[in-house]
């Protein structure tokens, strides 16, 4: 009797291990899969064979954010906090998706318990700055990350306080932001952008030159730099660098009108009306609704 009850707990242990071995495993496959809707299966299976694997939670929770599946983050992750309660991570994604889901309260709430947990967390207060942002707590807001700021000099935290400037409407705050971050982050083109688009709109040309060329410098029309540059050396009547910077992104752009009509009266200006009537042609063979460029042809034919 002795040996059969030995004989058993043998096989329940070798069946426990090869078991365990079998959640690990495919664990292992759910963090090299490529594919999201395998990866959840694989974590679906997982929880269904060991519901207490805590990072089959957590791991599963973070697809289903990526796929702004915010009630199954949701549950995944308070699932995970309670399997992992000192564990950070799980408090800032389950405030994420009351966040992305627009419970602010609820946000705060488990922002507030992460940084319970840590209160020095780049990411735990980063994340508190965004939410009080949104409850309209701008001012709050500011204060809160410009004493992180001031122990921290992490760009990303300069970029979110820009941010909140911006939708203060303090454009000086925000371009003394985007500067700061642009001097340690110059490759960043789509802040580059950004900070250039706020020069362009408060009037201050040359520099927002210097950011729009500096977007071109290879070649390429970043968003519609080309184009930005036609407008300020419009607005600056230097039309012969319209027209150059104007064609460059009507190369990609060939029918879109008001960059036509621009080019076109840039070259009035410069006297070369075989170029107009070209782009008047241009005009009318995208837009035949514009008949007051047959007027205009007639007009520089005269």
């Amino acid at each position: 009797m002795k040996k059969l009850l030995s004989l058993l707990c043998l096989i329940l242990t070798l069946s426990s291990f090869a078991f365990s071995q079998n959640i690990e495993e495919n664990f292992k496959l759910a963090l090299k899969e490529k594919d999201k809707n395998k990866k959840l299966a694989l974590y679906d299976q997982i929880i269904n064979a060991a519901p207490e694997f805590a990072s089959a939670y957590f791991n599963r929770g973070i697809i289903y954010l990526s796929n702004k599946n915010w009630a199954e983050a949701k549950l995944d992750f308070k699932k995970f906090i309670v399997l992992e309660p000192k564990k950070l991570e799980g408090y800032i994604n389950l405030s994420v998706a009351f966040y992305e889901s627009e419970d602010y309260l609820s946000a705060l709430t488990y922002s507030e318990q992460a940084l319970k947990l840590n209160s020095t967390s780049i990411k735990a207060l980063k994340n508190r700055v965004m939410i009080l942002e949104k409850m309209n707590k701008s001012q709050d807001a500011i204060t809160e990350i410009s004493i992180l700021i001031s122990v921290n000099n992490d760009p990303e935290l300069k970029l979110l306080r820009a941010s909140i400037y911006e939708n203060l409407g303090k454009t000086k705050e925000v371009l003394e932001d985007l500067n700061k971050y642009l001097e340690v982050m110059p490759g960043k083109n789509i802040i580059r952008y950004k900070r250039a688009n706020i020069l362009l709109k408060s009037d201050n040309l040359t520099e927002a030159i210097n950011d729009f060329i500096f977007l071109t410098k290879d070649g390429n029309d970043y968003k519609d730099s080309f184009k930005k540059l036609g407008i300020i050396f419009y607005k600056l009547k230097d039309y012969s660098k319209t027209t150059q910077y104007l064609e460059q992104h009507l190369k990609s752009n060939p029918s879109e009108i008001d960059s036509l009509q621009i080019c076109a009266d840039s070259y009035i200006y410069l006297n070369n009306f075989e170029k107009v009537l070209v782009i008047y042609d241009e005009i009318l063979k995208h837009d035949e609704t514009k008949v007051e460029y047959l007027l205009k042809k007639a007009e520089v034919n005269k």
